[in-house]
């Protein structure tokens, strides 16, 4: 064979290796009218980049894992534009018919918890419309007529308040070898994004609010979360936290992110289990970042423009 032909057919032969890579990772755009959203996201490969189009999406997802050299790449085509679950609040109470501090309106589903955001708690369910009426802060779910019953914790009708219903849901389960960029997701009582035993997960440039846990680690390594915002996010755990790292955490950054509206809980905790390499450095927020192995990297100070505490690296 020709030295030519040789060169030809080398040539020929890497075209066709990097034209095989090419076809294996691919740019998909996804848009809110699409069939299958969650099926698309969970059919990506590893090397794909899914942009979400600006909408309204139902969420519920699955990311599926990429791998060290190809990872899949979830992002919004304009971050700030995609909004991912919905609107979790109340809204059309009217007084039950017969009751004197109880209000009802129609729910389509159990309400896994309740909050009433002015006074920032969170309502106790009761088993009986009666036990409602009687006990301030609380409410009952009518499953036969799908008919929600609340008495608010103080004696303004609900019209005059703000009250969240989140349901018993994820929004968005990640795989391993993943990057997360610039989501809105609101209404989701376990978690807007759950990274659980998995590695090599970013989060980023996400809005999240409104959820039961913000960014919610648990098991897991090689995890950066950084220049999000989180804003009223109600774990469902006493001891969590808008981002809560969980269980045996191995080199972990949380950076630049912007926490507040905290009640109870810390803005970010690491808690129990076991801790190697976890740095918590340059976040904002209105409540303390705790370590259960006292391994802090912040130290509070005062934001004089905003009063809410800044949090800056221990040198």
């Amino acid at each position: 064979m020709e030295p030519r032909q040789l060169s030809t057919l080398a040539r020929l032969a890497v075209a066709a290796v990097f034209a095989a890579g090419a076809s294996r990772a691919a740019d998909i755009r996804l848009t809110p009218t699409h069939h299958d959203v969650a099926g698309a996201i969970a059919a990506a490969k590893p090397g794909d980049t899914l942009v979400l189009a600006g909408g309204r999406y139902e969420g519920g997802w699955k990311l599926p894992s990429g791998t060290t050299d190809s990872p899949i790449i979830l992002k919004a085509e304009c971050a700030g534009h995609v909004f991912i679950g919905k609107s979790p609040e109340a809204a059309g109470f009217q007084p039950a018919p017969g009751l004197r501090y109880t209000y009802v309106t129609d729910c389509a589903e159990w309400p896994y918890r309740i909050f009433e955001l002015d006074e920032k708690k969170v309502l106790r369910h009761m088993a009986s419309i009666v036990d409602a009426e009687t006990v301030i802060g609380s409410y009952h779910f009518d499953a036969t007529h799908k008919k929600l019953y609340l008495h608010p914790s103080y004696g303004d009708p609900p019209a005059k308040r703000r009250y969240v219903i989140l349901n018993k849901s994820t929004g968005l389960k990640s795989g391993s070898h993943n990057v997360i960029d610039g989501l809105a997701m609101t209404g989701f009582g376990e978690a807007a994004i759950e990274i659980r035993d998995r590695s090599n997960v970013t989060v980023r440039n996400c809005f999240l609010h409104l959820n039961g846990y913000g960014v919610s680690v648990v098991a897991s390594s090689k995890i950066h979360i950084h220049h999000n915002r989180l804003h009223s996010n109600r774990p469902p755990y006493v001891e969590g936290a808008q981002i809560h790292l969980g269980g045996k955490i191995s080199e972990a950054v949380v950076e630049h992110n912007l926490v507040l509206n905290t009640t109870r809980q810390e803005s970010i905790r690491a808690y129990a289990g076991d801790f190697d390499g976890i740095v918590f450095r340059n976040n904002i927020g209105d409540a303390a970042i705790y370590s259960s192995q006292r391994r802090r990297r912040n130290r509070r100070c005062r934001c004089p423009q905003s009063g809410a505490r800044a949090y800056d690296p221990v040198p």
